[in-house]
């Protein structure tokens, strides 16, 4: 599958014992998901290789993980320092399954945002939690610009037709 199917949401630290745990970290936004998950991917040598969780220890972002396949350091050690990925299928999922607006806004990219006095092709690239409230990161054209993605401005969203409407203040 092409990376565009792929989201990173962390990587692979180190070994840890003679099972062949790894030490991983998470990215904040992603923890929820990943903890709900079966499996991750991880790139290795350009493909997307699925690893399926048997043991998970560990809270906020620092982990100790057990994979089905790997049963000793020499094979948890080839996996050090690479990529960990969920599908966007997998993405989508946890943020339908979420009661959290936060969690909610990760399934958003690609989506078009509608808001009247703005171009119609503002289509929404990625969301980054910041210290105040979300950023949407939109490209308009080829144009990149950081709209507050502000749950109250949000007025309507069609999953179907992947768009937002929003009620945006004039000059952002």
């Amino acid at each position: 599958m092409s990376p565009e199917y792929f989201t990173k949401i962390g990587y692979l630290k180190k070994t840890k014992g003679v099972r062949g745990d790894i030490y991983l970290w998470i990215e904040a936004p992603f923890v929820n998901c990943f903890e709900q998950v079966p499996f991750v991917s991880i790139r290795i040598n350009g493909d997307y290789v699925p690893f399926f969780i048997e043991n998970l220890l560990g809270s906020e972002g620092e982990y100790i993980v057990k994979f089905d396949d790997i049963h000793n350091p020499e094979d948890a050690r080839k996996l050090t320092g690479c990529g960990l990925y969920i599908s966007k299928e997998q993405w989508e999922t946890c943020a339908a399954s979420s009661d959290t607006f936060v969690d909610k806004h990760l399934a958003f990219r690609d989506y078009r945002i509608i808001a009247d006095g703005y171009p119609e092709d503002m289509f929404i690239q990625k969301i980054t939690e910041y210290p105040a409230h979300l950023m949407a990161e939109v490209t308009t054209g080829e144009q990149h610009k950081l709209i507050p993605f502000i749950e109250e401005w949000i007025l309507e969203i069609h999953h179907d037709q992947k768009q937002i409407t929003m009620d945006l203040p004039e000059g952002l």
